[in-house]
């Protein structure tokens, strides 16, 4: 099924006005702007973890993945910040008593 589009200038380039123009190109520096937070949000020098209301992990970078030993997909809406950390704790204690 193909879906309808509903810009009129595709169909007729004199229906190019201004305010499109001018908002392709708020849509495009929206998308750089994203693409630059994000290099910057996963690169590894920090950890970034960010919970909603409910303490659900909403926000899980690479450094945390690194720090914490859980990826992204492992913690992401499924699992509380507070039990990952009792769990990376639990790991670290018996990584300690086993030496």
């Amino acid at each position: 099924m193909s879906k309808k589009i509903r810009d009129p200038a595709i169909f007729n380039p004199a229906a190019v006005t201004a305010e499109g123009i001018t908002e392709v190109r708020r849509q495009e520096a929206l998308l750089k702007t994203g693409a630059l937070q994000s290099a910057i949000f996963n690169s590894a020098n920090f950890s970034s973890i960010a919970t909603d209301a409910k303490g659900v992990i909403q926000i899980f970078n690479v450094g945390a993945e690194r720090m914490l030993g859980y990826t992204a997909a492992d913690v992401m809406n499924k699992l509380f910040l507070c039990t990952a950390l009792n769990a990376t704790e639990s790991l670290r204690s018996t990584r300690e008593d086993q030496k």
